[in-house]
């Protein structure tokens, strides 16, 4: 026996088993929190996805008929032109005491189009509005990423915590304190033995 079979042994460690299984019901509680967001952050990414997917299909079809329309070269000149107007916007973000970020864009300043629809081709032009409007998609597509990367790992952490707290230490403290009832059972049939012996010879003298 790894404890002292003794009555104060056995009320620290049902005080132990008790806040062994509080914590396993929390942990639990949380790793399913985490389990739903995940796949729910799973199901936005995907929309995400699809969307960002989709337009930029749409800008490199419109930067290959630029190419058809006016030439490599024009074409890579216009892109070259090109100037960022944003920057990334990161913030802090709890969910259930994990860190993450959450991204936006912020404007730097207004966004100064290299074409017009005299000299321009059209298909750049398009391509170049379909490149403005999915910068925010992308970068909400970087968050997402993030978020499910943590989520899986956080999700991971607790799994173990979950199945040391069920598998190891839970079923141990629950053997010893079996144990030591045991040990006390068998004191306290001792200790009857002796005092009954202790009347009976009494009793005869």
């Amino acid at each position: 026996m790894k404890v002292k079979p003794t009555r104060m042994e056995l009320i620290a460690l049902k005080r132990r088993l008790r806040l062994a299984e509080k914590a396993y019901d929390l942990l639990l509680d949380k790793e399913n929190e985490l389990v739903s967001e995940l796949f729910n952050t799973l199901r936005e990414y995907s929309t995400v996805y699809r969307m960002v997917l989709e337009a930029l299909r749409k800008i490199d079809r419109g930067i290959s008929l630029s190419e058809v329309e006016v030439g490599r070269l024009e074409t890579e000149r216009l892109l070259s032109m090109r100037k960022s107007c944003y920057e990334v916007d990161a913030r802090p973000l709890n969910l259930m005491g994990l860190r993450l970020v959450q991204l936006g864009l912020r404007k730097m300043r207004e966004p100064v189009k290299v074409t017009n629809l005299i000299s321009s081709p059209a298909s750049f032009i398009l391509a170049e509005e379909e490149a403005m409007k999915t910068a925010e998609e992308f970068i909400k597509l970087i968050e997402l990423a993030y978020k499910m990367e943590n989520l899986s790992k956080e999700i991971a952490k607790v799994r173990r915590r979950v199945n040391a707290l069920n598998y190891r230490l839970i079923p141990e403290i629950k053997r010893n304190i079996a144990l030591i009832e045991m040990a006390l059972e068998e004191r306290e049939r001792e200790e009857l033995f002796r005092l009954r012996r202790i009347i009976e010879v009494t009793s005869s003298t």
